[in-house]
Order: structure tokens, then sequence, then C-alpha cells
């Protein structure tokens, strides 16, 4: 018989049983009932033809209903009762009498690295046959390890790796002494970060909008540019105002220019957007821009060109 047909008889057997016991006793109250209709149907009765076929019939099924599944159940019990019980075995683990302790320190020496996994493969095979963590003091303990040679590693997160090759255990203790591990440091390359500025930067005392990154202005003039300029507004005419008030000073370069000063909207239609970097609105200038009784400054920054003058003799 095979281990799992016995172990299944053995812990369903008392409910079989118990099944044979209720079924027998059925069985007899039935029997009981039939001899009593079967005293009814004997040759003198006045009982018609078909109710004795209907009887005889009933008392047939019931006959086959109750006697093969006791006897099912019987059998069921009795061979559950002579099976032995299987025991169910673990595969057994390597046991010695071989031990292994040591020390887990950072390589400096002195600070002890807790929870450090330790690990410990059988050079034959390949396969781990025990494995610990470290204290806190950085000591570990390994015990009941069979004779043979192993590999000893210890791991820890920031650390590298560290193995003891052919790492033989006989009898007895076997002391690894200190395991220095070496951190895990990496030199990265040089790493460059490069972004674009915003298109309107906000400093202490002024706003600054960068034109030379707005793509939108490519064959406009300066009124395109200071259009678009936060707190500035340029009418159909060419009049710029800050905040609603045209009193407002126009320098170039952080300086002021005559040519503003006298006609300011026919002197911005003179400038070319692609020449302008950036559009500084400062709103509150500080004793550098004698801008007393004004609503601000508007400083119009322009990009640096240099021209290369070939001279002839």
């Amino acid at each position: 018989m095979r281990t799992s047909t016995r172990v299944f008889l053995f812990f369903f057997f008392p409910l079989a049983e118990m099944y044979a016991g209720y079924l027998a006793r059925f069985k007899n109250y039935s029997q009981k009932s039939l001899d009593k209709v079967y005293g009814n149907l004997s040759p003198g009765s006045t009982t018609s033809p078909k109710t004795k076929f209907f009887v005889k019939m009933l008392a047939f099924t019931l006959n086959c209903l109750f006697t093969i599944p006791t006897g099912w159940a019987q059998n069921l019990t009795n061979e559950a009762k002579a099976a032995p019980i299987a025991a169910v075995t673990l595969p057994p683990l390597p046991q010695g009498n071989g031990k292994i302790t040591g020390v887990i320190l950072d390589e400096s020496g002195k600070k002890p690295i807790a929870f450090a996994t330790i690990v410990l493969v059988d050079k034959g095979t390949g396969k781990m046959v025990n494995g610990t963590i470290s204290e806190e003091n950085g000591k570990f303990f390994l015990s009941r390890i069979a004779a043979g040679q192993y590999h000893l590693s210890a791991t820890f997160m920031g650390y590298e790796t560290h193995v003891i090759p052919n790492l033989v255990i006989k009898k007895g203790e076997v002391n690894v002494g200190i395991i220095a591990l070496k951190g895990d440091t990496r030199a990265l390359g040089e790493v460059a970060v490069t972004g674009d500025k915003a298109l309107v930067e906000d400093k202490v005392n002024r706003l600054v909008y960068h034109a030379e990154q707005d793509l939108t202005n490519t064959g406009g003039t300066a009124n395109d540019v200071l259009q678009k300029a936060p707190g500035l507004t340029v009418d159909l005419e060419g009049n710029v105002a800050l905040r609603g008030s045209s009193n407002i000073r126009v320098f170039i370069n952080n300086k002021p220019s005559a040519v503003m000063a006298t006609n300011l909207a026919d002197a911005l239609r003179q400038i070319p957007a692609d020449l302008i970097k950036s559009v500084e609105v400062i709103t509150s200038s500080s004793a550098k821009y004698d801008a007393e009784g004004t609503a601000g400054i508007i400083n119009i920054i322009t990009k640096k060109i240099t021209c290369k003058v070939l001279m002839a003799t």
C-alpha cells in the first residue's frame, strides 16, 4: 500500500467507522419494518398484486443501498486500522560538532558592523548550509557544522562582499578573527548640469524678461519686445507705460540715452528685436539711476557684437 493511501486512511478511518455503524442501524430498522410489511403480504391477505410488487421492489432497493456501502465502510475501517502510520520526514540538515566564530568590522578596524549577513557555502556542492547575522558588537557564531571544506562570505549594504575561501572545518571551534569590510565607494566622472533660464526672472528690485530666449521676437522691433515684458504696456503709437504711467526713463545697458529722452517711440522702432538680450523693469530704483519722480526705469540690455576690421595699406 502506498504511503499517501496509508496517511489518508489514518485520518479518515474514524469517520468511515462511524458511517458504517449508522448504516448498520438504519438497515436493521428498515429490515424490521419490511418484515412487518412482508407479514401482510401472505397468500391469504387481501393486498392487491400491484402493491405486493411495489413493496418487493422497495425491499430490494433498500437492501442494495445499505448492504454495499456498509461493506465498503467496514472494509475501509479494517484496512485503516491495519495500515501502519507513515512518518513525514524532512531532508536531513548537515550536523556536526564544528563551530565558526568571528567579528565583523569596517576597514578602519574600529567600528563594528551590526546585522551583517554571514553565509556558509559548501565547497563541493555550492549550496548554502548555514548562515547568521552579526550582533551589535559585530560578533557572529555558527554551530553544528559538519566536517568539510566551505566558503564563508560576509556582506552588508554599502560594503564590498568579503569571502574566506577553502575554510576547513574538522572538530572544535574555528575562529576566523576579524573580517574587515571595505566600503563600496565609487568615483563618479564629471557631471555637467545644464539648464535654461526662466523667461521671466524675479529679482530683488526688478523683473527681468529674457528676450533672447523668446523665439517669437525674431524679426520684430524693441516695441514688440517691450509689449511682452511684465508690467509694461505699449499702445498703437508706440508710447510705453509702466503700471499705467508714462513717466518712465529708458536706459541702454545701464546708461541713459539722449535719443530715448527726445522721442522714445521712434527710437524703439529703430532697435531690432534680435539685438536685445533682456529687458529689466525696475520699479524700486536705487540711487545709482537717479530716477526720482518717475514711475520706474526700463533698462534694455543688448547683445555684445564684435566686429573685425581689416585695414589695408
